[in-house]
Order: C-alpha cells, then sequence, then structure tokens
C-alpha cells in the first residue's frame, strides 16, 4: 500500500511540474510601452505614481502564449488611487475585450480573468488623461495606477484521466503480485 501512496505521489509532482510558476516579478514601465512580453515566462506589475502635470498618455503592453496550451491569464491587484490629485477626463484598463473605467477622482480596485490560446496575443492598455490638482493637498498630489499580471498553462482534463488510469494500473498490478 505504502508503495502506491509513493507512486502516487510520484506522478502527482510529475504533472504539477509544468504548471509550475515563476517566482520572478518583472516591472512594466511607462517607458517599456509598446513591448510583447512571453505571459508564460513571469509575473508582471505595474505600479506607477503619477505626479501633478504628468501628460495623459496611453500605454500598451502585449502579453503572448508563447506555448502550444492555452494559458489563464489572471489581472490580480489592479488598482487606481486619485486622492492628491486625479486623471483628468479619467483613466482606463483595457484587457483583451474587458474595460474597467473610472472617472476623474474616483479611486477602486479591479481584477480579472481570461484565456489567451497557444500563440495569442492580448492586449492590456492602460489610458489616461493628464494628472491635474484636486485641490485636497493643493499642488502636492499625485495619482497611482497599478496591476499585477500573472498567468499559468491551463492543465489539460485528459492528463488527470491518465493519471487516474496509471494509478488503476499500479493498483491492479499490486493485486495480482499479492494474489
Amino acid at each position: 500500500m505504502m508503495e502506491l501512496l509513493k507512486a502516487a505521489g510520484v506522478a502527482a509532482a510529475i504533472m504539477a511540474v509544468p504548471v509550475a510558476a515563476s517566482a520572478a516579478t518583472v516591472r512594466l514601465d511607462p517607458t517599456d510601452s509598446g513591448s510583447t512580453y512571453d505571459l508564460l515566462a513571469d509575473d508582471y506589475g505595474f505600479a506607477e505614481v503619477f505626479g501633478l502635470g504628468t501628460p495623459g498618455a496611453t500605454l500598451t503592453y502585449s502579453f503572448e502564449n508563447t506555448s502550444d496550451r492555452l494559458a489563464a491569464l489572471t489581472i490580480v491587484g489592479g488598482s487606481v488611487l486619485q486622492v492628491g490629485a486625479s486623471f483628468a477626463d479619467g483613466i482606463s484598463f483595457m484587457v483583451g475585450d474587458q474595460m474597467f473605467d473610472y472617472a476623474e477622482g474616483q479611486s477602486d480596485t479591479f481584477g480579472t480573468s481570461l484565456t489567451v490560446a497557444a500563440g495569442e496575443t492580448v492586449d492590456l492598455v492602460l489610458s489616461f488623461g493628464q494628472v491635474v490638482d484636486n485641490a485636497s493637498v493643493a499642488g502636492k498630489g499625485s495619482a497611482t495606477a497599478t496591476f499585477t499580471v500573472e498567468a499559468a498553462v491551463v492543465p489539460v482534463p485528459a492528463a488527470g484521466l491518465l493519471l487516474l488510469t496509471a494509478m488503476g494500473g499500479l493498483a491492479l498490478a499490486r493485486r495480482r503480485k499479492s494474489a
């Protein structure tokens, strides 16, 4: 029985290896706008404090699934903070066909998940207006935008069936051996 448990543990560990994500987080900078990143290579983070007078802009980051399988992309920890200053005309995040739109002065958090096919590229577009004083800190404010992108390969359902079949075969072999 112990042999069967050991074999099952090894099989589960082997199956988990392709799904394991990298622990590194790559910082996305506004000057990197227009760059393309390998979706499964790393986690990606954007955290920028925009000072008063920062001109409005549209920043685009492209994420490509370079694997031969589906990838589950998750935007976690996204937020907009407009306390000491605001984005004139607001700020919006668009990923795939999902839009998160915030009015001038509105602060909030967001998150979403979507599936990216093998070889497909998905864009994350951040658009905002000029950073203006919202009079709460008279000339010393800033507005902040953050998000984190994580992805993992979507496990193939057939792999689970294969594992169960292998475990059943081991149990059958064990039973025959003891008989």
